[in-house]
């Protein structure tokens, strides 16, 4: 977020908000920039990253913990405007630009929590269901999770598992964390069942597996569970980002088999820039197993569920749009950069 120096326009109270964290995460985060290095990176007065520096510890901006604690309202407000089917919006005071690339997973997750705390009752004699992606901010949520109150049972559900050669191991580690985390009887975890994969075998032999695996009525059972869950959450991946490319590349897929309008996935289904979005017949379900998209659009529907999309990154904001324009989720947490982004392409500031 750069400024003119010759820019005379007054700042919203959240656009003054918005750059004191970023001056303070130059000068007190990972770089420790100097205020002169500060003023020559974002195009300011010396006089003026001193007088945002000082707004920024009036704020609370001076440790990693903080720095990850705030909310942009003024941006989420422009995004629940611009995008109708959205009941929540979160865009966390953080912001890739700064190099925070570990602090922007913990604002999403931390705003992920609250979104959770409203969503998930945990109190007394009370059931619920929550379905649970894979990813770092994922598994940071997890680790904000409360524990329910007494006689309170919490099911979670995987939405998405990969191919693995051992039964014992799971492929979507947030599960494991679960696990460490809440031994107790209280919170029951259903894993999605992996597909039994082997170097030897051929592409036919593959795709039998996976029709043999989704026939299993455990299978069959564990998607109509997910259906009847209160709320889901998960992250959203872009062909931009080379962390997709690399999840993919490990799994056996090549780049050359992907369709060239696909642009990302959520959990493994593939989000292709065309009025489709989601195909049946993608690529990448001939190894994996995932909640199909339909259940995230009939969840996102239920005026009391909540499906909630973590990302961060402009490069994730055309994904996001997709998604969202067949009704995929309702909710969506992410930073400034990805905020600014969606509502520039969705205005036609830039092409879609």
């Amino acid at each position: 977020m750069q400024r003119s120096k010759s820019n005379k326009k007054a700042l919203s109270p959240d656009e003054q908000t918005r750059l004191a964290y970023i001056v303070a995460a130059l000068r007190w985060g990972e770089e420790e920039l100097s205020q002169t290095e500060i003023a020559e990176r974002l195009d300011l007065r010396p006089m003026q990253v001193s007088r945002l520096l000082r707004q920024a510890e009036r704020l609370g901006f001076m440790s990693k913990p903080q720095l990850t604690a705030g909310r942009d309202r003024e941006l989420e407000a422009d995004l629940l405007r611009a995008f109708p089917r959205l009941r929540r919006a979160g865009v966390v005071l953080a912001d890739g630009r700064v190099r925070l690339a570990e602090d922007r997973v913990d604002a999403v997750a931390s705003c992920a929590a609250q979104f959770w705390s409203d969503y998930v009752p945990c109190q007394r004699g009370e059931r619920t269901k929550v379905g649970l992606g894979g990813g770092r901010a994922i598994a940071r949520l997890v680790d904000r999770i409360e524990t329910p109150g007494p006689n309170a049972k919490l099911e979670l559900y995987a939405l998405s598992n990969i191919p693995t050669g051992d039964e014992d191991v799971s492929s979507n580690t947030n599960v494991a964390i679960l696990k460490r985390r809440f031994p107790r009887r209280d919170i029951v975890i259903h894993q999605l069942l992996a597909m039994q994969l082997s170097p030897e075998m051929k592409e036919k032999d593959i795709r039998a597996e996976r029709r043999r695996i989704l026939r299993l009525s455990i299978v069959q059972q564990h998607f109509r569970e997910v259906s009847q869950c209160r709320a889901l959450f998960a992250g959203i991946g872009s062909f931009e980002d080379r962390n997709l490319w690399n999840r993919l590349r490990g799994l056996g897929f090549d780049k050359r088999e992907l369709p060239r309008n696909a642009i990302g996935d959520l959990i493994y289904n593939l989000i292709h820039e065309d009025d489709q979005v989601f195909h049946e017949d993608s690529i990448l379900h001939t190894r994996l197993i995932t909640v199909p998209v339909g259940i995230f659009i009939d969840i996102a529907q239920r005026p009391d569920s909540l499906v909630t999309i973590l990302a961060w990154g402009k490069e994730k904001a055309k994904p996001a749009l997709a998604a969202e324009r067949v009704g995929a989720y309702n909710a969506l947490i992410c930073d400034i950069e990805m905020a600014e982004e969606m509502l520039a392409l969705v205005a036609g500031k830039k092409g879609l």
